[in-house]
């Protein structure tokens, strides 16, 4: 009597799959050895905050953890929504910050922490803003124009200190703000070529503190007595303006490896 065995053969189908993962694998394997101990930098942006330039290295004996430093600048498209958003309230503020708002350098400190391919990070970023040098008057009455407090002290320094009027009017101050904020994101890295990488991911970024100060020339007759009337007040509504809060990004990075040094 003959007995069929059934066949023991693997699937054409599932050795190619797994020839493949073996593949893979020997493939990570690879790339995480040549990533080891390595100067990267990065070029990218980060919507709707910034785009950046990074640059970091990975200290690990495994291409696990980077840390970077990074400098930024908001570019104005970026700069509208957020001020659509924030100053929702008042539509005199926003069409004069989204008019005249713009973004300075600003820089960075984080940490990258890879698994494979993938990255998680933790970052700290210090964003500048300025409004380009403005009267007083036109400051005040398009940012500030609603609050009783300072309309009484204009008022009362209008009837007591001569051409205070024209000062008022002609008087150019610069407000700089600052955004303190701490950011998350997760990504992955699709390799373009030995060295070379795109980046694409995305997480959350959220205002610590936001801050304000006056640059003027100071050197003007009954400039002190101007600032120490606006200044309180307009730096307390830039700060409440350019507070983002917790925003969502999604961040897009060109990310190069610079080779290792043989060794000696």
């Amino acid at each position: 009597m003959r007995v069929n065995y059934p066949n023991r053969r693997t699937p054409v189908h599932k050795r190619i799959l797994v020839l493949f993962a073996i593949s893979l694998l020997s493939h990570e394997n690879k790339g995480q050895d040549r990533d080891q101990g390595r100067l990267a930098a990065s070029v990218g942006t980060s919507i709707p905050l910034q785009h950046d330039v990074k640059f970091g290295w990975i200290f690990t004996k495994k291409a696990s953890l980077e840390g970077y430093v990074q400098v930024g600048i908001p570019p104005r498209v970026y700069i509208k929504p957020l001020v659509e958003v924030s100053a929702s309230k008042s539509a005199e503020a926003r069409d004069y910050l989204k008019a005249n708002l713009e973004g300075e350098i600003g820089y960075g400190l984080g940490l990258r922490w890879y698994y494979r391919r993938f990255n998680f990070d933790i970052a700290y970023n210090r964003l500048n803003y300025r409004i380009r040098k403005k009267s007083s008057k036109e400051l005040v009455n398009n940012l500030a124009y609603d609050d009783p407090d300072l309309k009484v002290v204009l008022g009362i320094l209008s009837d007591r200190v001569p051409a205070f009027d024209d000062l008022y009017s002609h008087y150019l101050i610069t407000p700089v703000a600052h955004a303190d904020q701490v950011s998350i994101s997760g990504g992955y890295q699709l390799p373009v070529y030995k060295t070379l990488r795109i980046g694409v991911g995305a997480g959350v970024s959220a205002t610590m503190q936001s801050t304000v100060h006056i640059q003027s020339d100071r050197s003007k007759q009954s400039a002190d007595i101007l600032l120490e009337a606006v200044t309180p007040n307009l730096t307390k509504k830039l700060e409440s303006l350019v507070n983002w809060h917790v925003i969502p990004t999604i961040n897009l990075q060109l990310i190069y490896r610079f080779p290792r040094p043989p060794r000696a």
